[in-house]
This record gives structure tokens, C-alpha cells and sequence, in this order.
């Protein structure tokens, strides 16, 4: 969702720079998107509706070293170019990008109409930039500008700002990441660390901080007074130099799924962290929050902390005053680390112990936990997350009943079953293909099993638009089955124990030429359901393939949500 790239250098243009860097963010999600550089005395901008190539086309030339880059995901406003960043002050002073969502921003527009400014889109971005130019022509410092435009707006912001008479970048940051990375060439601001790619040595940007980069150096502020902040040293995995772009990211990323659990054995096979273990083991009450996927990978991998009250919230309606605290453990899980919905949740309950699980290495999540573990499933490119569900579930199974040889060889064994599914694939191309044409879907079970329907039945919407819904199957028949009609696909999902639980459901669907289609697993090794998830992964490419959608950038999503 929404990303952004500043960058000034020495002694290059910065075009090809952003155009990278929005390259690197775009698997979080966008509409549009747009470029700014500064020329003498003038700043010039570029946007598009769509794909980066489309922006790259018909970008202008230009030999500037100073400029920022946005991608849009629409919010406040429809998806065009009067609503797309950058967004420029009404004189022309300012232009800057932003990522987050202003609350007070129609207060702040009807002030500034009264004052004479005009607006040109929908967005909360443009009463931005126009009041911050309004403070500049009040006070003529821009520092003192952003010190006021912070107390002065409500919500969550980054900005990355120009302004026309200088080579400078400024910023402004609460409640969603920014950081600043240091190169040899120049210094680069990002919502997103995978997009300062060229940059050794990195800082984070804390809530209410603002400040400038320039060519040479770069100084931060807070209410009014000029911080001293270290550069610390990005630490890169060495990148395989045979790498091929794929067709289709997440095809890549469910077939990578075995070598997750490889890497997470060869990480955690020397067990966790010694302070983990003892915050678990004392705690009365773990509380698991996440969002989306990763609200469902808690709500299985929680089950295997038998011997806890546990609670799994979806980090959006989280209500601190219906938590059991009593010596909590309040356990974060985000792909990317970065979920506001995850984070906020984190600030309202700071005070207690928490434990950070992502796939970002130096995301918010991690550093804001006290303990934090690494998914350590590599990068996840396409927006429907599969390889790390797998991941979560991993490490909350090992967490819960330890590292040892049993659960080693549990790993090892799901591995190879999951293997075994890949290279067989004959039975969900079978069914994708006499399910292509369909536009609504049931995922059906009973008990726990019900948490692997709706990661299920979530990933056949995101990437095949196919609208299915997730339910008890003695439910069925209080309402639902009113939809059923000839040859309407049925997922029933079961472990084999349980089977004989599910006849009468079936017999319902069968009963109104319904298509049951039953997804069995073995309980024997209690990881069983994750070749059977596997496979719902890649029924949901296949499909989004077979009806032509945008597999890896589904419509109207984003990687990482960070507006409310």
C-alpha cells in the first residue's frame, strides 16, 4: 500500500533512481503513480494512472539530482491523475507525497478555502501540502512549518517534501514507517527499506520527527530541537546471482515453500532465544494479533498452546478492556511488519511483554516488540501471502512445543508431503479448470478445521475475484443452502479422523446437484493440514491464471495495509 522513494545524489540524475525504487515497492500495491524533481527555481512532475511502465513511457528527460516518487493506493478520492501524487501547494512552493490517511483533513480544507487556497483533487494530501505552504508564508521557515503542520494534523503521515529554491528533501513522519539510508553517492528517504537499495548504512525515522537530507548530510528535529541520531549498517543476504523474474511471483513463492522450512530449521534448529522461552513459559495468557492472512495462520497455530488461556484477536477490533492481561503475552504476527492495524495494537499495550513475528528483518513490528523472531521465508513478492502463513504456523508450532527431535522430524516429513503435492498437481488443475467459469464458492467444516476454510476461501478471492464464503457445515442448512444451485463448487476440508462428521453436509449438497469437492488430511503429524492449504494455493493461482487476472497485483490490494 502507497510507496515511497526521496533520493538527492552527488553526481547522478535521479530519475532512473525512483524509478527503481517505486519498481521495488510495488508489490505492496498501487493505482497510480507519479514523480517531482526540482530544476532551477521550478519543480516539474510526472504521473500516471497505472503500472510503472506506463509512468517510465512517458517520462520527461531531465538531468536533476533531487526528487521523490510515490505509489498510490487509492483512498481519499477515485483513481485518477488530479487525485494521484505528487501533489503541489497553490504557489507552486511546495510539492510533496504522502503516506497515511488525515483524519482532520476537512477541517483543515474548509479553513484553507476560507482563506482563499483552491483544491484541484479529493484527496486529504492536497490540504497538506497547501497548509504547510499557508505556515511557510506566515513564519518563512520551513523547519518551523513542519514543527507546526505535525501538531497540527491528525492521523497517520510520511512526507517527503520539495520545496522550489532549495536541493533539499524534507520529511515529516507519525505511525507509518520512514527511513533514511545513507549511500556513497547521496541519501534516499523510503517507506520501504527494500527500495534503498543502494544504500549501506540506514536510520529510522521515529513518530513526530522531521527534518531534511541533502547531498552531503541530513539533520532531524522533534518539537522544535535537532536530534543526534546513529546510522546503522544494513545487513544484506547475499542474492542469487542464477535468479530468473518469474511469470507469476506467487507461483515462485509456493513452489519456495519446502525451502522455507528448510530455512527455518538451519535457523532455529539451536533452539529460541532463551528469553522467549522463559516469557512463554511463565505467561498465564498469550494473546495472538494479526491481520488477514496472518489472523489465520494465529488462529491454527494458537491451538497448539494447549496448556494456556489463549486469546487470537483480528488486530482491527481489538478492545484492550476484553483481554485477559493477567501476566500476558501478547504475540504480533505481520508479514511484513508494517500492518498499522498490527502496530496500533502494539502501542495500547507496549507496557506488557511482546513478542514480534515477521518477515522483515528491520520492520516496526520487530523493533518495536521486546522479543521479535524472524519468519525467515525470504522476500514475498506477490500481494496473497502463501509462503509465510506457512511460516507462522512453523514457528508457532516450534514455539509451543519446543525445539527438539520430534518436532525437527514433524518439519521434515510435512516437507517432503509437500513436495509430493507440488510435483502433483493433476487433481487441482482438474478442478480448477471445471471451476473456472464460477463466480461463488463455500468452504465448509466443522471445529478447528474451520480456520483453514478461511484461509482458503480469503485466498480464492483475493487473486480469482471469485466471491466464496467460509462456513460451519452445520450451518448450511440454517440459510446458506438457499444459494446452492446446479453444479455450485463446495470445498469440504476435514481431517480424516473427522470425516464421517461432514456425510450429512455432503449429502445436502449432493442432494441439490451441488459439486461437493472433499479435501482430506492425517492427523498423525500435526502440521498434516499443510499440504492440503498448499494445494488451496494453488488452486487460487491456477484459477486467477484461467480467467486472466492480475495474479501477483490483484485489484484494490496491498502487501502491506498501513492506513486504517
Amino acid at each position: 500500500m502507497c510507496g515511497i522513494i526521496a533520493s538527492i545524489f552527488k553526481n547522478q540524475a535521479v530519475l532512473p533512481f525512483l524509478l527503481e525504487g517505486l519498481k521495488k515497492e510495488e508489490y505492496r500495491g498501487y493505482d497510480s503513480c507519479g514523480v517531482a524533481i526540482i530544476e532551477p527555481h521550478k519543480i516539474h512532475i510526472q504521473k500516471e494512472i497505472g503500472r510503472i511502465e506506463k509512468l517510465k513511457e512517458h517520462l520527461f528527460t531531465s538531468s536533476s539530482k533531487v526528487g521523490i516518487g510515490h505509489t498510490r493506493w487509492a483512498t481519499h478520492g477515485k483513481n485518477n491523475l488530479n487525485n494521484a501524487h505528487p501533489h503541489i501547494s497553490n504557489k507552486g512552493l511546495f510539492c510533496l507525497v504522502h503516506n497515511g490517511t488525515i483524519y482532520n483533513y476537512q477541517e483543515i480544507k474548509e479553513d484553507l478555502l476560507n482563506k482563499g487556497y483552491l483544491f484541484y483533487s479529493q484527496t486529504d494530501t492536497e490540504c497538506i501540502v497547501n497548509l504547510l505552504e499557508h505556515f511557510y508564508l506566515q513564519c518563512g521557515d520551513i523547519l518551523s512549518s513542519l514543527n507546526e503542520l505535525d501538531k497540527t494534523l491528525k492521523g497517520t503521515y510520511v512526507l517527503c517534501i520539495l520545496f522550489k529554491e532549495e536541493n533539499r528533501i524534507y520529511f515529516l513522519k507519525k505511525s507509518t514507517p520512514l527511513m533514511l539510508g545513507k549511500s556513497k553517492n547521496g541519501l534516499h528517504l523510503s517507506s520501504d527499506m527494500r527500495a534503498l537499495e543502494l544504500a549501506t548504512d540506514y536510520l529510522d525515522i521515529e513518530d513526530n520527527e522531521y527534518g531534511f537530507i541533502d547531498e552531503n548530510h541530513y539533520e532531524i528535529y522533534k518539537a522544535q530541537k535537532r536530534i543526534e541520531k546513529k546510522l546503522y549498517k544494513i545487513q544484506k543476504e547475499k542474492e542469487d546471482t542464477n535468479q530468473v523474474i518469474p511469470s507469476f511471483y506467487m507461483e515462485k513463492e509456493i513452489h519456495e515453500i519446502p525451502m522455507v522450512i528448510d530455512r527455518i530449521i538451519k535457523h532455529y534448529q539451536n533452539d529460541f532465544d532463551i528469553k522467549i522461552k522463559e516469557v512463554i513459559k511463565k505467561a498465564n495468557n498469550l494473546i495472538f494479533v494479526g491481520s488477514g492472512t496472518s489472523y489465520h495462520a494465529a488462529l491454527r497455530g494458537s491451538l497448539y498452546f494447549e496448556n494456556k488461556n489463549v486469546q487470537v484477536i483480528l488486530a482491527s477490533e481489538f478492545d484492550l478492556n476484553s483481554i485477559k492481561n493477567d501476566n500476558a503475552l501478547y504475540i504480533f504476527l505481520s508479514q511484513s511488519g508494517e500492518t498499522l492495524d498490527v502496530l496500533k495494537v502494539l502501542e495500547k499495550v507496549s507496557h506488557y511483554d511482546t513478542l514480534g513475528i515477521s518477515n522483515v528483518a528491520n520492520s516496526s513490528l520487530l523493533r518495536k516488540c521486546k522479543y521479535a523472531l524472524e519468519m525467515k521465508a525470504k522476500e514475498e513478492v506477490a500481494v496473497a501471502s502463501t509462503k509465510a502463513y506457512v511460516a507462522e504456523v512453523l514457528l508457532l508450532y516450534l514455539l509451543a512445543k519446543g525445539i527438539n527431535q520430534n518436532t525437527l522430524q514433524n518439519l521434515k516429513d510435512i516437507q517432503q508431503e509437500i513436495k509430493d503435492h507440488l510435483l502433483h498437481q493433476e487433481k487441482i488443475l482438474s478442478i480448477a479448470e471445471s471451476i473456472k467459469n464460477k463466480e461463488n464458492a463455500y468452504f465448509l467444516a466443522k471445529g478447528k478445521d474451520i480456520y483453514l476454510c478461511k484461509e482458503a476461501s480469503l485466498k480464492l478471492k483475493e487473486v480469482t475475484y471469485i466471491h466464496s464464503e467460509c462456513l460451519f457445515a452445520g450451518e448450511l442448512k440454517h440459510g446458506p443452502i438457499a444459494l446452492l444451485e446446479k453444479d455450485f463448487p463446495i470445498f469440504f476440508i476435514t481431517s480424516l479422523k473427522n470425516k464421517e462428521n461432514l456425510n450429512s453436509a455432503i449429502e445436502e449438497v449432493t442432494a441439490r446437484e451441488g459439486i461437493p469437492y472433499i479435501f482430506t488430511y492425517d492427523e498423525h503429524n500435526p502440521l498434516g493440514y499443510l499440504p492440503l492449504i498448499t494445494d488451496f494455493f494453488l488452486l487460487s493461482f491456477h484459477l486467477a491464471k484461467m480467467r486472466k487476472k492480475d495474479v501477483d497485483k490483484p485489484r484494490n490490494l496491498a502487501k502491506s495495509v498501513t492506513v486504517d
